[in-house]
């Protein structure tokens, strides 16, 4: 009887322990990595493409490709907001040593092999959406590139600038609708089909760890320089 009763306190005490660590486990604060997860969502802005079987400025189909092209971009200005990514420019930094840092490896301006989704990038100047300022981007994704993907391009890279003591990191997110090429194709074959808009991807990017949303369509992140110092 004794030993049966020693069982059952002991059956008791294991019980105790499981509510007791069920119910800590319950007051926990919520899992940090979630946390973050959903907070860093909230940054991401959404790129949508407009179809139309009618003649528009630009033809039908929405096809106007560079409207739809990712920049993982940073425009570089002066002082007083010249740009120095421009040749116009005499006091332009093109030929300065900047240069982007990935994985150990450094890639300048012109470099033809930055790797990202598989695929090899140039790093260079693109013209912007304002047809006025240039943007320097260590590669660019096309909306067919991105369209044909699976996962998402989520990559981290620095912005460095020896000579004046200058380091960025940068995170680029690019995540493509899966069902966006089944759904471009079935409003490119019905011809009958209503004007529409189709999310094409997701995307974001942090510098330093700060979400920074488009300053214009074209480019991200301004890095301001003082030319006399």
């Amino acid at each position: 009887m004794k030993k049966t009763i020693r069982v059952l306190w002991a059956l008791i005490a294991v019980l105790t322990v499981q509510v007791c660590f069920i119910s800590c486990s319950d007051d926990e604060p919520d899992n940090k990595e979630g946390q973050q997860t959903e907070e860093w969502r909230k940054d991401l802005r959404v790129l949508t493409m407009r179809l139309t079987h009618h003649p528009t400025l630009f033809g039908g189909g929405g096809s106007f490709d560079m409207t739809y092209r990712f920049f993982a971009a940073m425009q570089i200005v002066d002082q007083n907001g010249n740009d120095l990514m421009s040749i116009t420019n005499p006091n332009n930094v093109i030929d300065s040593d900047f240069y982007f840092e990935y994985q150990g490896k450094k890639y300048h301006l012109g470099d033809t092999n930055f790797p990202v989704a598989g695929l090899s990038k140039k790093v260079g100047i693109f013209g912007n959406m304002d047809r006025v300022s240039d943007i320097l981007a260590p590669f660019t994704l096309e909306w067919q590139e991105i369209a044909e993907m699976k996962e998402p391009v989520d990559i981290t890279y620095d912005f460095v600038w020896p000579s004046r003591n200058i380091r960025h990191t940068i995170r680029a997110y690019v995540e493509p609708n899966t069902a966006f090429k089944k759904q471009y194709d079935a409003f490119m074959a019905d011809t009958t089909a209503a004007d529409v808009a189709l999310e094409v991807y997701k995307f974001g990017m942090w510098v330093d760890g700060v979400s920074y949303p488009p300053v214009s369509r074209g480019f991200w992140f301004k890095l301001k320089v003082d030319i006399n110092s």
